[in-house]
Order: C-alpha cells, then structure tokens, then sequence
C-alpha cells in the first residue's frame, strides 16, 4: 500500500509540473490605442534599432535587409516581428541600439495587426 500512494504521489507531482511548465506566465502585452502607419510609426523605429550595422541593414545579406519594405514585410506577413518583438527577443539584448520601449513595441505590433500596409 505505501508502495501505491508514493506511486501515486510521485505521479501526481510530475503531472502538476507538466502542466505548470505549459503556463506562459510571462505573456507579452501590448495595447493598440490607434492606428500606425509604417512611414511615420514603424520605419524611424527599424531605422534606429533594427536596420543598424551588423544587423538588418544588409550586412548579414540581402533576405534580411529591412531597409527594403518587402523583405521586412516578409517577416511581417509570418509574424515573426511582432512575436520577436513582443517576446523581447529582438532587439538582442546586446544590441547597441538597445531595447526597444513599450510605445516601440505597441506601435509595431499594433501596425503589423492592422494589416502591416506601407503606408
């Protein structure tokens, strides 16, 4: 019988820690209070802290120049800015351009919900 309930002990301790791990109790939030425009919102904030050397401004090849909207939009369309961007895996957090703030993270994830148009 004590076999059985550290059995079953056991077994109910790695089932509630499974689940628990499946929890992602840091989710990253944004708010969209207004509409954002790629020309006045989220380009100033790709040239300053994304299109930088070293990053995507060409040097690591041509697919990952965000200079040019269409290879940005690319990653757009797929959803991984906003993921990258809301999950502040981007900019890396040895980047010289430094994190990117909250209002940052609002306008392109905001953008990229409302369509991601080049306007």
């Amino acid at each position: 019988m004590e076999k059985f309930v550290v059995g079953f002990f056991s077994l109910f301790v790695v089932v509630v820690l499974t689940l628990d791990s499946c929890v992602s109790h840091d989710f990253p939030e944004y708010v969209c209070e207004q509409d954002y425009t790629f020309t006045a919102d989220v380009k100033p904030i790709i040239e300053t802290k994304c299109a930088i050397s070293g990053c995507h401004n060409g040097d690591m090849g041509p697919d990952l120049n965000w200079t040019n909207f269409e290879e940005f939009h690319k990653r757009v369309e797929s959803g991984l800015v906003r993921f990258r961007v809301t999950h502040h895996i981007m900019p890396p957090s040895d980047s010289p351009a430094g994190p990117l703030t909250q209002e940052q993270i609002n306008a392109i994830a905001c953008w990229s919900d409302q369509g991601g148009l080049n306007n």
